[in-house]
This record gives C-alpha cells, sequence and structure tokens, in this order.
C-alpha cells in the first residue's frame, strides 16, 4: 500500500486472477476488459461478514483495517482498494463481473451472440466486445473507451481503454 498524508491509501489488486473482473471499480474500466462486464444494480451483500459490496466482495486490507478505514471509506479504483476519509464507496450503480462469453464452449455459440467475439482465431475463449458492433449512440455512450469511424463503426480506442500500466504494453501507447 502507499499513503499520502491527509489523503488516501492504496492496495492493488492487479496481478491477482482471482479477482480480475471484481477488482473494476468503475463501468469504463470495467468494459474496457473483454473478459469483464458491467453488471446493474451494485452487490447489496457478500457471502462473508467482513466483505464489502462497494468493493466487489474484497475485503478492507488488514493494514488499512488497522488504520481505520472500514468498507464505508474505501472504494474500488483502477484495480486499487482506495480508501480515505472523503472517499466515498459505490460510486458507479452495478458491479464488474465475468462475462457471460465466457460460458460459450464452441465458436459457432460464440459468434451467435452479438455481444461475444473469439478471442483469436482459435476461438480458444469467447470474450465480451469492448466497441465493435456498437451503434453510434452506444458508441457515443462510450466515448472514453470507444471512438466513433467516419464509416459509422465504432472501434476501442486502444490507448485510452488501459488502466493499468501492467497492461501498457501496445508499441504506439506510452504510460503517463
Amino acid at each position: 500500500p502507499t499513503q499520502i498524508f491527509g489523503g488516501t491509501i492504496t492496495s492493488s489488486l492487479d496481478g491477482d486472477s482471482d479477482v480480475l473482473c471484481s477488482a473494476w471499480g468503475l463501468e469504463d474500466e470495467c468494459i474496457s476488459d473483454p473478459v469483464c462486464e458491467w453488471t446493474t444494480p451494485q452487490k447489496s451483500s457478500c457471502d462473508k461478514d467482513y466483505q464489502c459490496p462497494a468493493l466487489g466482495c474484497h475485503s478492507v486490507p488488514r493494514d488499512m483495517k488497522e488504520s481505520g478505514y472500514t468498507c464505508d471509506t474505501c472504494a474500488l479504483q483502477r484495480a486499487s482498494i482506495v480508501c480515505g476519509r472523503d472517499v466515498a464507496p459505490g460510486r458507479e450503480p452495478g458491479t464488474c463481473a465475468p462475462s457471460h462469453c465466457s460460458q460459450y464452449c464452441s465458436q459457432a455459440e460464440c459468434e451467435a451472440d452479438p455481444a461475444c467475439a473469439c478471442d483469436d482465431a482459435a476461438c480458444k475463449s469467447c470474450v465480451s466486445k469492448v466497441c465493435e458492433g456498437l451503434t453510434q449512440d452506444q458508441c457515443t455512450q462510450r466515448s472514453a473507451i470507444c471512438k466513433l469511424q467516419a464509416d459509422g463503426t465504432c472501434q476501442k480506442r486502444v490507448c485510452e481503454s488501459i488502466f493499468l500500466e501492467s497492461r501498457c504494453t501496445d508499441p504506439s501507447c506510452e504510460w503517463d
């Protein structure tokens, strides 16, 4: 974790495959990840008492809890749990969850769902379409990660849809 006096304390969830989708606390982060999809409403409860619905059912890390932070003073942001006296949990009315596309076992099933696409030519896994296939209105609503092309098609903004430095691997992008 990192701490700024009088500010916030942050604990990264990046790199833990078990928390891949639940680590995204904002809709734009979630929908830019093809293995995830945004669902509403936000979770109202979790399996264990110490888990926080607004943190995707993650618990407040022990060191943060020892500093006095609770579910009410923490939120998910950019695959990190951010805690601070001015942090409001659950800023977005939804939850990031694994994509329903992952349930499809064949290329035919995957391609039959207009919201899904094969991740590669061999269709090793079926993932959500991030921007491709959206209407012009839907593309405009997702303008932070999608851009409307002159021909009316919608495409993912390559660099703008990366929210973690560890995922900034495209040579045309520079982490800032």
